[in-house]
Protein backbone atom coordinates (compact mmCIF):
# COMPACT_ATOMS: atom_id res chain seq x y z
CA UNK A 1 0.00 0.00 0.00
CA UNK A 2 2.84 2.40 0.87
CA UNK A 3 4.61 1.66 -2.42
CA UNK A 4 1.42 2.39 -4.40
CA UNK A 5 0.96 5.67 -2.53
CA UNK A 6 4.54 6.75 -3.31
CA UNK A 7 4.03 5.88 -6.99
CA UNK A 8 0.78 7.90 -7.04
CA UNK A 9 2.51 10.93 -5.47
CA UNK A 10 5.31 10.68 -8.04
CA UNK A 11 2.76 10.46 -10.86
CA UNK A 12 0.92 13.55 -9.59
CA UNK A 13 4.22 15.46 -9.39
CA UNK A 14 5.11 14.39 -12.91
CA UNK A 15 1.74 15.52 -14.26
CA UNK A 16 2.14 18.89 -12.54
CA UNK A 17 5.64 19.25 -13.99
CA UNK A 18 4.40 18.41 -17.48
CA UNK A 19 1.61 20.96 -17.21
CA UNK A 20 4.09 23.57 -16.02
CA UNK A 21 6.40 22.85 -18.95
CA UNK A 22 3.51 23.14 -21.38
CA UNK A 23 2.73 26.57 -19.98
CA UNK A 24 6.32 27.65 -20.56
CA UNK A 25 6.75 26.25 -24.07
CA UNK A 26 4.01 26.37 -26.75
CA UNK A 27 5.52 23.35 -28.55
CA UNK A 28 5.50 20.56 -25.98
CA UNK A 29 8.74 18.51 -26.11
CA UNK A 30 7.57 15.81 -23.70
CA UNK A 31 7.70 12.13 -24.57
CA UNK A 32 5.50 11.42 -27.63
CA UNK A 33 3.70 8.63 -25.76
CA UNK A 34 2.55 11.01 -23.02
CA UNK A 35 -1.25 10.53 -22.72
CA UNK A 36 -2.01 14.12 -21.67
CA UNK A 37 -0.12 15.84 -24.52
CA UNK A 38 -2.41 16.84 -27.44
CA UNK A 39 0.52 17.17 -29.85
CA UNK A 40 2.19 13.82 -29.15
CA UNK A 41 3.65 13.35 -32.67
CA UNK A 42 6.01 16.30 -32.12
CA UNK A 43 9.26 15.13 -30.59
CA UNK A 44 12.44 17.18 -30.12
CA UNK A 45 15.85 16.22 -31.43
CA UNK A 46 17.44 15.68 -28.05
CA UNK A 47 20.17 13.25 -26.96
CA UNK A 48 18.61 13.05 -23.50
CA UNK A 49 15.78 10.71 -22.54
CA UNK A 50 12.55 12.07 -24.10
CA UNK A 51 10.65 11.87 -20.80
CA UNK A 52 13.29 13.99 -19.05
CA UNK A 53 12.16 17.61 -18.55
CA UNK A 54 15.73 18.79 -19.06
CA UNK A 55 15.27 18.18 -22.80
CA UNK A 56 13.10 21.31 -22.85
CA UNK A 57 16.18 23.45 -22.27
CA UNK A 58 18.12 21.68 -25.01
CA UNK A 59 15.19 22.03 -27.39
CA UNK A 60 14.74 25.76 -26.79
CA UNK A 61 18.43 26.38 -27.42
CA UNK A 62 18.19 24.58 -30.74
CA UNK A 63 15.19 26.65 -31.98
CA UNK A 64 15.41 30.14 -30.47
CA UNK A 65 13.13 31.67 -33.11
CA UNK A 66 10.19 29.48 -32.13
CA UNK A 67 10.17 30.68 -28.54
CA UNK A 68 11.44 34.27 -28.91
CA UNK A 69 8.92 37.08 -28.65
CA UNK A 70 9.16 39.63 -31.45
CA UNK A 71 7.37 42.86 -32.32
CA UNK A 72 6.20 44.00 -35.77
CA UNK A 73 5.20 47.67 -36.01
CA UNK A 74 3.31 48.66 -39.17
CA UNK A 75 2.93 52.40 -39.69
CA UNK A 76 -0.20 52.98 -41.78
CA UNK A 77 -0.46 56.74 -42.29
CA UNK A 78 -4.02 58.16 -42.44
CA UNK A 79 -5.70 54.76 -42.06
CA UNK A 80 -8.93 56.28 -40.75
CA UNK A 81 -11.38 54.06 -38.87
CA UNK A 82 -14.21 55.98 -40.55
CA UNK A 83 -13.10 54.38 -43.82
CA UNK A 84 -11.91 51.07 -42.40
CA UNK A 85 -15.00 50.04 -40.43
CA UNK A 86 -17.40 50.21 -43.40
CA UNK A 87 -14.94 48.16 -45.46
CA UNK A 88 -14.61 45.55 -42.71
CA UNK A 89 -18.39 45.43 -42.28
CA UNK A 90 -18.68 44.76 -46.02
CA UNK A 91 -16.22 41.87 -45.73
CA UNK A 92 -13.57 43.59 -47.85
CA UNK A 93 -10.79 43.60 -45.23
CA UNK A 94 -10.92 40.14 -43.61
CA UNK A 95 -7.27 40.08 -42.55
CA UNK A 96 -7.51 43.39 -40.69
CA UNK A 97 -10.87 42.38 -39.25
CA UNK A 98 -9.28 39.25 -37.83
CA UNK A 99 -6.57 41.33 -36.14
CA UNK A 100 -9.13 43.73 -34.69
CA UNK A 101 -11.35 40.92 -33.39
CA UNK A 102 -8.47 39.02 -31.79
CA UNK A 103 -6.63 42.01 -30.33
CA UNK A 104 -7.16 45.57 -29.19
CA UNK A 105 -7.92 48.62 -31.32
CA UNK A 106 -8.82 52.27 -30.88
CA UNK A 107 -8.20 55.85 -31.93
CA UNK A 108 -4.82 57.54 -31.58
CA UNK A 109 -4.62 61.14 -30.45
CA UNK A 110 -2.49 63.11 -32.88
CA UNK A 111 -0.21 66.10 -32.33
CA UNK A 112 -0.21 69.53 -33.92
CA UNK A 113 0.83 70.48 -36.51
CA UNK A 114 -0.09 67.25 -38.28
CA UNK A 115 3.12 66.76 -40.26
CA UNK A 116 4.02 63.14 -40.95
CA UNK A 117 7.81 63.32 -40.30
CA UNK A 118 7.21 64.99 -36.93
CA UNK A 119 4.44 62.58 -35.90
CA UNK A 120 6.16 59.36 -36.93
CA UNK A 121 9.43 60.44 -35.32
CA UNK A 122 7.44 61.00 -32.11
CA UNK A 123 6.15 57.44 -32.43
CA UNK A 124 9.70 56.16 -32.94
CA UNK A 125 11.17 58.13 -30.04
CA UNK A 126 8.31 58.72 -27.60
CA UNK A 127 9.24 62.42 -27.60
CA UNK A 128 7.63 65.67 -28.71
CA UNK A 129 9.06 67.53 -31.69
CA UNK A 130 10.95 70.06 -29.56
CA UNK A 131 12.83 67.10 -28.04
CA UNK A 132 13.44 64.88 -31.06
CA UNK A 133 14.23 67.79 -33.41
CA UNK A 134 12.28 66.73 -36.52
CA UNK A 135 9.74 69.50 -37.18
CA UNK A 136 8.88 68.79 -40.82
CA UNK A 137 9.79 67.36 -44.19
CA UNK A 138 13.07 69.16 -44.87
CA UNK A 139 16.35 70.21 -43.33
CA UNK A 140 19.28 72.42 -44.32
CA UNK A 141 22.37 70.54 -45.48
CA UNK A 142 25.32 71.97 -43.49
CA UNK A 143 27.89 71.73 -46.30
CA UNK A 144 25.93 73.28 -49.17
CA UNK A 145 23.14 75.12 -47.39
CA UNK A 146 20.64 73.40 -49.68
CA UNK A 147 17.16 72.36 -48.59
CA UNK A 148 17.03 68.54 -48.58
CA UNK A 149 14.61 65.87 -47.24
CA UNK A 150 14.86 65.39 -43.50
CA UNK A 151 17.39 62.75 -42.42
CA UNK A 152 18.62 60.95 -39.32
CA UNK A 153 21.13 63.77 -38.80
CA UNK A 154 18.31 66.06 -37.65
CA UNK A 155 17.13 63.68 -34.94
CA UNK A 156 18.31 64.66 -31.46
CA UNK A 157 17.25 61.69 -29.31
CA UNK A 158 17.25 57.91 -29.39
CA UNK A 159 14.70 55.87 -31.30
CA UNK A 160 13.17 52.67 -30.01
CA UNK A 161 15.47 50.60 -32.24
CA UNK A 162 18.53 52.38 -30.82
CA UNK A 163 17.32 51.65 -27.29
CA UNK A 164 16.80 48.00 -28.23
CA UNK A 165 20.29 47.88 -29.75
CA UNK A 166 21.76 48.92 -26.40
CA UNK A 167 20.18 45.77 -24.98
CA UNK A 168 21.57 43.53 -27.70
CA UNK A 169 18.35 43.29 -29.72
CA UNK A 170 18.19 43.39 -33.49
CA UNK A 171 15.90 45.65 -35.54
CA UNK A 172 14.97 46.07 -39.20
CA UNK A 173 13.49 49.44 -40.24
CA UNK A 174 11.89 50.17 -43.63
CA UNK A 175 10.73 53.51 -45.09
CA UNK A 176 10.53 55.38 -41.76
CA UNK A 177 10.84 59.16 -41.82
CA UNK A 178 14.16 60.73 -40.73
CA UNK A 179 16.20 57.54 -41.22
CA UNK A 180 18.20 58.59 -44.30
CA UNK A 181 21.86 58.15 -43.37
CA UNK A 182 21.11 55.90 -40.37
CA UNK A 183 24.10 53.67 -39.59
CA UNK A 184 25.64 51.29 -37.11
CA UNK A 185 22.53 49.52 -35.87
CA UNK A 186 22.50 45.75 -35.23
CA UNK A 187 20.07 45.06 -38.03
CA UNK A 188 19.12 46.54 -41.38
CA UNK A 189 17.81 49.93 -42.45
CA UNK A 190 16.07 51.01 -45.66
CA UNK A 191 15.22 54.71 -45.47
CA UNK A 192 12.12 56.47 -46.79
CA UNK A 193 14.15 57.73 -49.78
CA UNK A 194 14.14 54.17 -51.16
CA UNK A 195 10.55 54.51 -52.38
CA UNK A 196 11.15 57.61 -54.49
CA UNK A 197 12.01 56.21 -57.92
CA UNK A 198 13.19 58.88 -60.41
CA UNK A 199 11.53 59.31 -63.80
CA UNK A 200 12.43 56.22 -65.84
CA UNK A 201 11.23 55.08 -69.28
CA UNK A 202 8.41 52.55 -69.49
CA UNK A 203 9.52 48.91 -69.82
CA UNK A 204 13.05 49.82 -68.66
CA UNK A 205 15.14 47.33 -66.70
CA UNK A 206 15.34 48.22 -62.96
CA UNK A 207 19.04 47.36 -63.13
CA UNK A 208 19.52 50.46 -65.33
CA UNK A 209 17.67 52.86 -63.01
CA UNK A 210 19.66 55.48 -61.09
CA UNK A 211 20.51 54.12 -57.64
CA UNK A 212 18.93 55.59 -54.49
CA UNK A 213 20.69 58.43 -52.71
CA UNK A 214 23.75 57.51 -50.62
CA UNK A 215 22.68 56.65 -47.09
CA UNK A 216 19.49 54.89 -48.16
CA UNK A 217 20.77 51.51 -46.94
CA UNK A 218 22.45 50.13 -43.88
CA UNK A 219 24.53 48.13 -44.41
CA UNK A 220 25.48 49.52 -47.82
CA UNK A 221 25.64 46.11 -49.49
CA UNK A 222 21.83 45.90 -49.34
CA UNK A 223 21.92 47.85 -52.60
CA UNK A 224 22.88 44.68 -54.48
CA UNK A 225 19.65 42.99 -53.34
CA UNK A 226 17.15 45.82 -53.09
CA UNK A 227 17.90 48.22 -55.95
CA UNK A 228 16.03 46.03 -58.41
CA UNK A 229 13.08 45.50 -56.04
CA UNK A 230 11.93 49.10 -56.53
CA UNK A 231 8.72 49.70 -58.45
CA UNK A 232 8.13 52.53 -60.92
CA UNK A 233 4.73 54.02 -61.85
CA UNK A 234 5.00 52.23 -65.20
CA UNK A 235 4.95 48.88 -63.37
CA UNK A 236 1.47 49.53 -61.97
CA UNK A 237 -0.95 47.59 -64.18
CA UNK A 238 -3.64 50.04 -65.38
CA UNK A 239 -6.13 47.29 -66.25
CA UNK A 240 -5.87 45.51 -62.92
CA UNK A 241 -4.49 47.75 -60.16
CA UNK A 242 -5.61 51.22 -61.24
CA UNK A 243 -9.14 50.05 -62.08
CA UNK A 244 -9.52 48.74 -58.53
CA UNK A 245 -9.43 52.39 -57.47
CA UNK A 246 -10.96 54.04 -60.54
CA UNK A 247 -13.28 51.68 -62.47
CA UNK A 248 -13.70 54.23 -65.29
CA UNK A 249 -9.95 54.83 -65.64
CA UNK A 250 -9.89 53.87 -69.39
CA UNK A 251 -12.22 56.79 -70.09
CA UNK A 252 -9.80 59.37 -68.64
CA UNK A 253 -7.93 61.41 -71.23
CA UNK A 254 -4.44 61.19 -69.76
CA UNK A 255 -3.07 63.81 -72.14
CA UNK A 256 -5.19 66.36 -70.27
CA UNK A 257 -5.58 64.73 -66.86
CA UNK A 258 -2.45 63.42 -65.11
CA UNK A 259 -4.18 62.22 -61.95
CA UNK A 260 -3.96 58.55 -62.95
CA UNK A 261 -0.19 58.93 -63.18
CA UNK A 262 -0.13 60.53 -59.73
CA UNK A 263 -2.10 57.59 -58.34
CA UNK A 264 0.34 55.16 -59.98
CA UNK A 265 3.26 57.02 -58.38
CA UNK A 266 1.72 56.75 -54.92
CA UNK A 267 0.99 53.04 -55.37
CA UNK A 268 4.48 52.34 -56.68
CA UNK A 269 5.93 53.84 -53.49
CA UNK A 270 3.78 51.48 -51.40
CA UNK A 271 4.84 48.45 -53.45
CA UNK A 272 8.51 49.46 -53.16
CA UNK A 273 8.29 49.74 -49.36
CA UNK A 274 6.48 46.41 -49.16
CA UNK A 275 9.05 44.69 -51.40
CA UNK A 276 11.87 45.92 -49.18
CA UNK A 277 10.12 44.75 -46.00
CA UNK A 278 9.39 41.29 -47.35
CA UNK A 279 12.92 40.92 -48.72
CA UNK A 280 14.49 41.77 -45.35
CA UNK A 281 12.28 39.21 -43.65
CA UNK A 282 13.46 36.62 -46.17
CA UNK A 283 17.19 37.30 -46.07
CA UNK A 284 17.50 38.02 -42.34
CA UNK A 285 14.63 36.48 -40.35
CA UNK A 286 16.38 36.64 -36.95
CA UNK A 287 15.06 40.03 -35.82
CA UNK A 288 13.55 41.20 -32.55
CA UNK A 289 11.84 44.39 -33.76
CA UNK A 290 10.63 45.23 -37.26
CA UNK A 291 9.09 48.57 -38.27
CA UNK A 292 7.76 49.46 -41.72
CA UNK A 293 5.97 52.66 -42.70
CA UNK A 294 3.45 53.09 -45.53
CA UNK A 295 2.71 56.67 -46.58
CA UNK A 296 0.51 56.01 -49.61
CA UNK A 297 -2.94 56.31 -48.01
CA UNK A 298 -2.02 59.75 -46.66
CA UNK A 299 -0.86 60.98 -50.06
CA UNK A 300 -3.87 59.54 -51.88
CA UNK A 301 -6.20 61.21 -49.37
CA UNK A 302 -4.52 64.57 -49.93
CA UNK A 303 -4.95 64.27 -53.69
CA UNK A 304 -8.29 62.47 -54.03
CA UNK A 305 -10.34 62.72 -50.82
CA UNK A 306 -12.53 65.50 -52.21
CA UNK A 307 -13.86 62.93 -54.70
CA UNK A 308 -15.06 60.67 -51.89
CA UNK A 309 -18.83 60.74 -51.38
CA UNK A 310 -20.79 62.63 -50.33
CA UNK A 311 -20.06 65.37 -52.83
CA UNK A 312 -19.40 68.78 -51.33
CA UNK A 313 -21.27 71.27 -53.49
CA UNK A 314 -19.46 74.35 -52.25
CA UNK A 315 -15.96 72.99 -52.87
CA UNK A 316 -15.59 74.67 -56.29
CA UNK A 317 -16.75 78.07 -55.02
CA UNK A 318 -14.53 77.82 -51.95
CA UNK A 319 -11.53 76.88 -54.08
CA UNK A 320 -12.27 79.77 -56.44
CA UNK A 321 -12.49 82.25 -53.59
CA UNK A 322 -9.24 80.99 -52.06
CA UNK A 323 -7.51 81.28 -55.42
CA UNK A 324 -8.65 84.88 -55.86
CA UNK A 325 -7.49 85.79 -52.36
CA UNK A 326 -4.04 84.41 -52.98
Amino acid sequence: MRIRLIRLIRLIRLIRLIRLIRLICPICPICPICPICPIRPIRPICPICPICPICLIVYIKKIPLMTKKRLLLVGWDSADWKLIHPLMDAGKMPALESLVNSGASGNLTTLEPQLSPMLWTSIATGKMAYHHGVPGFTEVEPQSGAIVPVSAATRKCKTVWEMLAERGLKSHIVSWFATQGERDIPGKMVSNMYCHVPEVPADSDPATWPPPHPGTYWPDDLAELLNEDRISPHDIDPDYVIRLFIPNAPKVDQSKDQRLLQLAKRLSEAFSAHNAAVRLMEIDPEWDFFAVYYRTIDEICHQFMHYHPPKIRESRKTTSRCTKRW
